[in-house]
C-alpha cells in the first residue's frame, strides 16, 4: 500500500490526515444526530408529573426514552455502530443526547408561568 501510494504523490501523512478529519466531520455529525434525538425525547416525551418536578427526574426520564429509541431499525446509532471509529462516535452522540436533552429542560422551564 505505501508503494502505490507514493508512486501516486500521496504520503500515508496525508492519508493519515484525511482519516482524521473524516473522523472529525463524523464526530460531529454525530453528535449532532445525539442532540436532535435528546431535543426530540425531550420535547415529544409523555412525561408524568413526578418526570416534570425536577432536572434530575426529568434528565431520567429523558434518557429512558433516547435509550429505547436505539432498539429501533431507524436509529442512527446503529450506522454508528458500523464505522470504525465506533466508540467515539457513540461518545459524540452521547455527549450531543445529553446536551439536547439540558437543553429541552431549558426551554421547558422557560415556558412556565412563574
Amino acid at each position: 500500500m505505501d508503494l502505490t501510494l507514493k508512486r501516486h504523490g500521496v504520503s500515508l501523512y496525508s492519508v493519515n490526515l484525511t482519516y482524521q478529519l473524516e473522523d472529525v466531520m463524523r464526530k460531529q455529525e454525530a453528535y449532532k444526530l445525539g442532540y436532535w434525538s435528546g431535543i426530540a425525547s425531550a420535547e415529544y416525551g409523555d412525561f408524568t408529573p413526578d418526570e416534570l418536578k425536577d432536572e434530575e427526574s426529568f434528565i431520567a426520564a429523558c434518557l429512558e426514552i433516547c435509550e429505547n429509541k436505539r432498539q429501533y431499525a431507524d436509529s442512527p446509532t446503529y450506522d454508528l455502530a458500523r464505522e470504525r471509529n465506533s466508540d467515539s462516535l457513540f461518545d459524540a452522540f452521547d455527549e450531543g443526547e445529553s446536551a439536547g436533552i439540558l437543553k429541552g429542560w431549558e426551554e421547558r422551564q422557560s415556558t412556565l408561568v412563574h
